[in-house]
């Protein structure tokens, strides 16, 4: 049963505000909001739904039978369905050392451990006599109260009832909606109940304060994740705004682009001590060195380039450009670029570009 869940208008208006500054500071350009399709939103939140889509593929649920139940083949599809590229809905890397990844407990199954969760992965997705709230339960007594793995598979079963959760920077966002829903070590149904009644709460009201004719519940699910998880745009930021010069402020939103796209990537890194605390700091550092050295242009066409504060030509805006775009965000292999020129090398390697610009040159 929904829960009725009281959103004060003028505390989201204030929220719905902030989202769309962040988001505007991430856009090349500053760009304004469109909807969650498109845009920095579509390009870091849109994951979602691919992961998904991924993860049904290897779940093979038409493959299920009863008679498989225990075998590990149904525990295998399990796991694949969390291991897809690009997967930051759980933890799946073992970064505070081994035995840390968020699945752990079905990696390491075995025996009656396993059967019991392929018998209830069976219940969840083909046939089952229990309610969701009852299985939901039971996913908690065989692998502990792990929000991010049961979540996800609870999406995975329908992601127009259910969303993924990863509690601290949801909890961040509701705060900045003036909800006080605490999930961090409180997973149960009750409290996974309550969060998804407080997304169904604010679907139309964010519809309707970004003019959008109707969202779907993971939009909902992206808009308070953006308010708790993304940068704040710079002038909030303890008042850096009025601190930094135009270069360093630059710096600092460019920096920020390439930790969100970070985010979702699949193993790029920003340094190579990328848990150190001053990582974003670092980060900084290495971007305004480069701009320092691009000295105003394009450090592959020789075009000059906008800074985010002139919002003339989207297409000439400053970027940073990975030289091998196989690498990562080292010192070494960040040149600064018009946006237009990042664009179009995309993926390609350094030399081949050149080189093709140059044909082009030879024309004109």
């Amino acid at each position: 049963m929904l829960e009725v869940v009281m959103i004060d208008q003028n505390t989201f208006d204030l929220a719905r505000d902030e989202f769309l500054a962040r988001v505007r500071a991430q856009e090349p350009g500053n760009r304004e909001f469109e909807d969650f399709r498109t845009g920095v939103v579509g390009t870091q939140e849109g994951y979602k739904t691919l992961v998904r889509s991924s993860a049904l593929a290897n779940l093979r649920t038409q493959t299920w039978t009863e008679q498989t139940i225990g075998s590990g083949e149904i525990l295998d599809c399990m796991i694949a369905a969390i291991e897809v590229p690009d997967n930051n809905l759980i933890m799946i890397e073992a970064r505070n050392g081994p035995g840390t990844e968020g699945h752990i407990k079905l990696k390491d199954a075995k025996g009656d451990d396993r059967r019991r969760l392929e018998a209830l992965a069976y219940e969840l997705f083909v046939e089952t006599a229990l309610t969701d709230a009852e299985l939901f339960e039971a996913w908690i007594d065989a692998i502990g109260p792990i929000y991010p793995v049961i979540s996800y598979f609870y999406f995975l079963k329908d992601a127009q009832e259910y969303t993924p959760l990863r509690p601290k920077y949801l909890e961040k966002g509701l705060r900045k909606l003036g909800v006080e829903h605490r999930m961090q070590g409180r997973c149960s149904w009750e409290n996974y109940q309550g969060f998804l009644d407080i997304l169904a709460t604010l679907r139309p009201m964010i519809a309707h304060g970004l003019h959008l004719s109707s969202i779907e519940l993971i939009d909902a699910h992206s808009f308070v994740w953006v308010l708790g998880a993304w940068d704040a745009p710079m002038a909030g930021k303890s008042g850096m705004g009025s601190t930094l010069n135009e270069l360093e402020k630059t710096a600092w939103v460019l920096a920020n682009r390439i930790e969100n796209t970070v985010k979702h990537s699949n193993g790029q890194q920003v340094t190579s001590t990328k848990k150190a605390k001053n990582t974003d700091e670092a980060l900084r550092q290495n971007v305004l060195a480069v701009l320092k050295r691009a000295n105003g242009l394009c450090e592959i066409s020789g075009l000059p380039y906008e800074l985010p504060s002139n919002k003339t030509d989207t297409d000439m805006q400053v970027s940073i450009d990975r030289i091998d775009s196989d690498g990562d965000y080292l010192a070494g292999n960040m040149q600064a670029t018009c946006w237009f020129i990042n664009r179009w090398k995309s993926n390609d390697k350094q030399a081949n570009f050149i080189r093709l610009l140059e044909l082009v040159r030879e024309t004109e």
